[in-house]
Parts: C-alpha cells; sequence; structure tokens
C-alpha cells in the first residue's frame, strides 16, 4: 500500500483504502499483544468475541510462533500506515460489529463503516423509486433458479465453497455424502466435471445428488441467497460470502479453509449465533447433522439471523448508520477533490 501513499501525495488524489477479509481479520486480532504461545490458548482482549477466540482459529501468519512472517510484518506496517489515508472504509456496520469498530477507530479515526455494501444501490433505487442500473438477471442464473422454483420455501440449502483451488478430494467427498446423507435438498456451486474426475463417486450418493441435489458450474450469491426456496448456506467463510448471508437472514454452516476465515466463522457461531463452525472437522456425520439442524432451524438460529437480518438492512436505509457514513464519505471525497 506505501506506492499509493506516495502516488495519493505527488498526485493530491484523495485515498481511502478498502478493509476487507483478512486485513480486517488481522485489525480484529491487533488489539492485543497476547498472541498466544500454546496453539489453543484463548485470547481474552479482542472486542466482541468474549473469550471464545483461540490462538489456532488465526491466520497463521498471526500465530505467535510466525510472528516474524514477512506477510504478517508486512500487513502490520500497513495498520501503522493508516494514519496517512484521508479514511478507511469497511464492509460492516455498528450492529455487528461495534466494539471492533470502536477499537479501529482509536487507530484510524476518519473511518467509514458503511457495509453492506452491496445492498445500498438497490435500498437507493427503491426509495426513489428508480430503474435499477444492476439487475441480477434470472438468464445469468438460469440453471440453478429454474430448479429452485421448483422447491419449496427454505428447503434447499445452498452451497458454495468459494475457493476451489483449496478444496481437497477427501473434503468434497466428506461434504458430499454429508450433504446427501442429511436427506435435505441442496444446490451446490461446483463444476461436476471436476468432482467426478477426482474419484469414483458410489452410486447411492450420484443416487441421492439427482434426487434431492443440483450442481451448477456458478452462480451469483446475492441473486440465490433472496431465493424463497433456500433455507441455509454453507460457505468456507469469505467475509463476502458472510454479509450477504447475514443481510437474507439465511443460517450458514461455515467450513473455514484458511487466512480469516476461522476468524469469520467463530463470529458466526459464537459470537452472533446465526449458524454453526465446522471449524477443522471436514466429516460426513458431522457435516450431515449440521446441515440437519440449519435446515431445522434447531438453536433459535432462525431468530438471531432475522435480528442481524433486520439491523443490517436498517443500517443502509435513510438515518441509518451505514447510510449516514456513505454520504459522510462521498462528501469528505469531494471536499478533499476540490481542495486538491
Amino acid at each position: 500500500m506505501s506506492i499509493f501513499y506516495w502516488v495519493s501525495l505527488q498526485r493530491r488524489i484523495p485515498l481511502f483504502p478498502d478493509a476487507s477479509g483478512a486485513f480486517e481479520s488481522v485489525m480484529r486480532h491487533s488489539r492485543t499483544h497476547e498472541v498466544a504461545i500454546f496453539v489453543n490458548s484463548v485470547i481474552r482482549r479482542v472486542p466482541g468475541l468474549n473469550g471464545i477466540l483461540t490462538s489456532g482459529d488465526l491466520a497463521s501468519m498471526c500465530q505467535s510462533s510466525e510472528w516474524t512472517h514477512c506477510t504478517m510484518k508486512h500487513l502490520r506496517k500497513q495498520i501503522r500506515e493508516l494514519s496517512r489515508a484521508h479514511g478507511l472504509i469497511l464492509n460492516t456496520f455498528k450492529a455487528i460489529d461495534g466494539p471492533i469498530l470502536s477499537h479501529i477507530h482509536s487507530i484510524c479515526p476518519n473511518f467509514y463503516p458503511i457495509g453492506p455494501i452491496h445492498t445500498h444501490l438497490a435500498v437507493r433505487q427503491e426509495a426513489e423509486r428508480l430503474i435499477p442500473l444492476l439487475n441480477y438477471s434470472r438468464e445469468e442464473n438460469k440453471d440453478c433458479i429454474t430448479w429452485l422454483d421448483l422447491q419449496q420455501p427454505k428447503s434447499v440449502l445452498y452451497v458454495n465453497i468459494e475457493n476451489h483451488a483449496q478444496f481437497e478430494w477427501d473434503q468434497t467427498r466428506e461434504l458430499w455424502h454429508g450433504l446427501v446423507n442429511s436427506g435435505k435438498r441442496f444446490l451446490w456451486v461446483r463444476r461436476a466435471e471436476s468432482i467426478l474426475e477426482e474419484g469414483r463417486v458410489p452410486p447411492k450418493i450420484l443416487k441421492g445428488t439427482k434426487e434431492r441435489g443440483c450442481i451448477v458450474d456458478s452462480a451469483s450469491n446475492v441473486h440465490v441467497l433472496t431465493h424463497k426456496a433456500i433455507g441455509g448456506f454453507l460457505t468456507c467463510g469469505q467475509w463476502d460470502s458472510i454479509i450477504q448471508g447475514i443481510v437474507e437472514g439465511v443460517p450458514t454452516i461455515c467450513c473455514p479453509l484458511s487466512l480469516d476465515q476461522q476468524v469469520n466463522s467463530r463470529f458466526v457461531s459464537k459470537a452472533w449465533k446465526i449458524g454453526l463452525d465446522v471449524e477443522w472437522r471436514w466429516e460426513r456425520n458431522i457435516i450431515e447433522k449440521m446441515v440437519r439442524d440449519v435446515m431445522e432451524l434447531k438453536d433459535g438460529l432462525i431468530d438471531n439471523a432475522n435480528t442481524k437480518k433486520y439491523s443490517g438492512r436498517k443500517s443502509v436505509r435513510k438515518g441509518g448508520s451505514s447510510y449516514a457514513r456513505l454520504d459522510q464519505l462521498i462528501d469528505d471525497i469531494r471536499c478533499n477533490a476540490s481542495l486538491g
């Protein structure tokens, strides 16, 4: 990011970094220097987690044994340079990340939590009765939407593990068995040929998939999660996917693979209680049980998910915290541009 600061100064261009994913995760732990010596010791000073985050949940570069990791050094440098930016944009909102935002404010006072970012345009167009500029058309997701239209409300688990490159065949096999054995209907975004190429699939699993499942090459999270047939969401825990699920009030199963995904999963399962966390337990019986628990709405998941949904939508409407911060961001950009 240093090169961007240099260009910003030379050209007098306002600089507003976007903190999300791994960076926001580091911000979440940066308050404490008690990054533990022991692999699973509890970290007690991270705002909003009340001691339920362990050192083993952190990205490997944040582990105590790797505190001098070159990537970690780079990220720590960027955090120190935040004061040189005109502001910091965060894809979150006050109702879910209030304690963390209070801490970030002490590091970078001029910051803009304007999430969920993907909802602003639609909300403002609806309020002003404008024709949408962006439209996630049915044609774009024709195969999966046609299948979803035939399903009962809240009867389908949407499965989208975004980073297929890190998804091993053993994990694919256990996930597939868990999905089929749960007896629930599922929409899985994954190239079918890539699954079949990996190894021999038992006839029972193929039969169960044909009866209750649908596998598609690609789909828009934003479009699919709004469909009335979706009752649950299984994801690796990337932040954009998490916040998309929150806005639609869909209980979530997190299957973290790397980086900030485990921390995000802890927030989903322990802090907000809107879903479940597979952690590192990629076993078919565990996945099967979690799918049933989410789809059968056990442990108050739907009530918690609906609470977060309404708070997220409220934040981007007029009078909401994210609505106000986005307006402030626009005004500040204009002001900085005119001064330049």
